[in-house]
């Protein structure tokens, strides 16, 4: 009786601690409450305010932590290594902003490298950043050096790396989001020289990266960007160059059977002024220029004389000549050639004042040829 008595007891006492445990279930379930999301926009303020780093101080979510059915995309610990991280890959852009209606702030964030993206707290206030997130500079500008605003610079190893040392880039490297590549293969250019006109450094990484600017300005703006300054090199920069003068002097005389003196001499000096020399293009007076110093060579000869050829064939004079009582005037001519056998062509150098023999013939009346020479005749 006793042993059916006990029974009864443990029984009755189970049911009892079911039906307990039962109620109290519903209970809990009610209790748990979730915040709801009263708006969620896109962000538009310029993009380059709206880059951040993460604090440490809150993981990032599928959406707003404090929502239903809210799932970790980085936790407490991955946020602590991404906050210190020493490469630019993670930093973070934001880019939506909602409010719960509980009055937190949440962010929607994404790694410039894309890997994390995602929801974090981010305050109570929707004009500053706060909680998991903290407004960032990526970048740091700084001031030229006298080496890098005066120095002349070339790739060093040209190439098609994207590791910031063979091409160039539109802002330095991972410092804005899917701001990528200036120039995508620096090989062509591989002759090219480079101004540098700004100097920074990324925040995570430290290194100095410098902005250039090719001075073929043809290729300039396929080629002018970001790079990192390990990946230049220095170019000796050649001597200024120099204009050679002209000097004009006789070669030849046809005086057509008039004799008498107070005319040319053969071999004399013209002056320039005694000649009605044209007024040379930019074109030909380049064919003058050289860097100073170096010789001019055949070749440098060889330009010149197609550029007076093309220019003094039929050069009246400007100066009037009195024989027998009687005016003349000469005109003058250049032979191809010419210049080449005057000068001593292997040891000339630019700079030096060459001397142009010309053909004079004699003509009866007055000089009519005005002198538009431009400072380099």
């Amino acid at each position: 009786m006793q042993t059916n008595l006990r029974r009864s007891l443990y029984i009755g006492l189970a049911a009892l601690s079911f039906i307990a445990a039962a109620g109290a279930a519903p209970m809990d379930a009610s209790a748990k409450t979730y915040a709801k999301m009263t708006s969620n926009r896109a962000m538009t303020t310029a993009a380059t305010s709206r880059n951040v780093t993460l604090t440490g101080k809150n993981a990032i979510y599928n959406k707003a932590g404090t929502l239903k059915g809210a799932k970790t995309i980085a936790s407490m610990t991955t946020v602590g290594h991404l906050k210190d991280s020493t490469t630019s890959q993670k930093n973070f852009r934001a880019y939506r902003v909602a409010t719960t209606n509980r009055g937190s702030v949440y962010y929607k964030v994404v790694s410039f490298d894309k890997v994390y993206r995602g929801w974090i707290y981010g305050g109570k206030s929707t004009n500053q950043f706060g909680g998991g997130l903290a407004s960032y500079d990526t970048f740091k500008t700084g001031t030229l050096t006298d080496a890098q605003r005066n120095g002349t610079f070339a790739i060093a190893n040209p190439g098609t790396a994207n590791d910031g040392t063979q091409v160039t880039y539109k802002q330095p490297a991972w410092t804005q989001y899917k701001v990528g590549r200036q120039m995508m293969n620096s090989t062509p250019y591989a002759s090219d020289t480079f101004k540098i006109t700004n100097v920074g450094t990324r925040t995570r990484e430290g290194d100095r990266w410098v902005y250039v600017t090719n001075q073929n300005t043809g290729h300039g703006a396929a080629t002018n960007g970001w790079i990192l300054e390990s990946g230049l090199k220095t170019v000796e920069t050649p001597d200024p160059a120099t204009t050679s003068k002209l000097a004009f002097s006789v070669n030849s005389i046809n005086n057509n059977g008039v004799n008498g003196t107070g005319g040319l001499t053969l071999y004399s000096r013209i002056p320039a002024n005694d000649l009605g020399l044209p007024r040379l293009a930019q074109t030909d007076l380049d064919k003058l220029m050289g860097e100073t110093g170096t010789r001019i060579g055949p070749n440098g000869f060889t330009a010149i004389d197609t550029m007076l050829l093309g220019n003094m064939t039929a050069i009246q004079g400007a100066r009037t000549y009195t024989i027998n009582g009687s005016q003349y005037h000469y005109v003058f001519s250049y032979g191809a050639n010419s210049i080449s056998g005057a000068n001593g062509i292997l040891n000339d150098v630019w700079g030096d004042t060459l001397n142009v023999p010309l053909n004079a013939e004699l003509v009866a009346g007055p000089a009519s040829g005005t002198n538009n020479a431009n400072g380099y005749v």
